[in-house]
């Protein structure tokens, strides 16, 4: 009898840590215990097998993977505690056809087929208890695959909102440098504050979503132009530019800086949880002033400018571990080798071949 006991309150509490990890993930703000943990997995053998596949190709199904992978926990979880409640009293479940009582695996094949199709009728519960327990089986199988597509639907819609914020950024240049020569309009780079009001509340938005949805920290693009992550990291250090290595910030008032910062802050805060595990593989190189010098821009002495964004270096880290989550090196942040377009295009381009992803994250 203790036993019995015993193994039914086993399987209450793994029901009860399936129901409340995907209440917390589907409906409470941040992924619950076991969610996360399981993001946090699925996403390292992500990064292993992008390391070693070489391809852009397997990005995409990133976010998809820890959705399956959440999905499948929580079906795990269900099925083995109501496995365990079955399986507590020897007369639970009976076969239909003699009324005798069933092995382990034939209670196995009864919770999943009570779970899933509720039940074709060869095996039955037996006893009143039984027989509302299993309603309640098949009422949490309903519950499960109902909440995960309430979750669903909202994160895509999230994902896409990602890779719009990403794609602003990107029309604005294509490195730190770009992003400030084309708003020079001879004289500064006042045009920028423009598309910073615009990005703040669209950066605040996009924390907000990942805090709500953690899953959405997997959702990655495969190409350069929608990568968020990549993108938020150049548009940091086109600040970091304009604010230490530019005479008088080029027109751009230090209030509106310190905005886009704080936005950017609140989005890599929400990333926190997974970028610990995210090699980040030395401090990301302080880029050279030169080519805005050149192109006119009142640039600061390199030394004076080096001696501010030094402070910044764990800030620049963070930003290196975001852009290589999603499998893009610092060199696609800011290249090393920038030369100036021809008029009228106004861009500020790499001088060697075209980048190739990051091997290894």
């Amino acid at each position: 009898m203790l036993s019995s006991v015993i193994c039914l309150m086993i399987g209450v509490m793994i029901i009860g840590m399936s129901v409340f990890d995907l209440l917390w993930t589907a409906f409470v703000e941040g992924a619950g215990p076991l969610s996360l943990r399981t993001m946090i997995l699925v996403g390292r053998m992500q990064r292993h097998l992008r390391s070693h596949v070489h391809s852009r190709k397997i990005i995409p199904w990133a976010g998809l993977s820890v959705i399956l992978a959440n999905l499948a926990m929580w079906t795990a979880l269900m099925w083995t505690g109501w496995t365990f409640i079955f399986s507590s009293f020897p007369g639970a479940v009976i076969s239909a056809a003699t009324h005798q009582p069933v092995d382990l695996w034939q209670r196995i094949y009864f919770v999943g087929s009570t779970l899933f199709t509720l039940g074709i009728g060869d095996l039955l519960p037996h006893g009143h208890l039984f027989e509302i327990l299993t309603d309640l089986c098949s009422a949490s199988g309903f519950f499960v695959f109902g909440a995960a597509l309430a979750y669903l639907v909202p994160v895509i819609s999230a994902a896409t909102q990602k890779r719009s914020v990403a794609v602003y950024i990107w029309s604005l240049g294509h490195n730190p440098s770009d992003i400030i020569y084309r708003a020079w309009n001879g004289c500064d780079s006042a045009e920028l504050a423009n598309h910073f009001d615009a990005l703040i509340p669209q950066l605040f938005t996009l924390g907000e979503l990942h805090l709500t949805y953690p899953v959405l920290h997997f959702f990655h693009s495969p190409k350069r132009a929608a990568s968020a992550g990549a993108n938020i990291a150049m548009l940091d250090e086109a600040l970091s530019i304009i604010e230490f290595g530019l005479d008088q910030t080029c027109g751009v008032q230090a209030a509106r800086i310190h905005s886009v910062r704080e936005a950017i802050n609140q989005y890599v805060v929400t990333l926190a949880p997974v970028l610990k595990y995210v090699r980040s593989g030395g401090p990301p190189p302080i880029p050279s002033l030169d080519v805005l010098r050149k192109g006119g821009l009142p640039a600061k002495p390199q030394r004076d400018y080096e001696t501010a964004i030094g402070n910044q270096m764990e800030r620049r880290q963070l930003l290196l571990r975001m852009a290589r989550m999603e499998g893009w090196s610092w060199e696609h942040i800011h290249p090393t080798e920038l030369c100036i377009a021809a008029e009228p295009r106004r861009r500020i381009i790499p001088t060697g071949s075209e980048l190739e992803p990051a091997a290894s994250v």
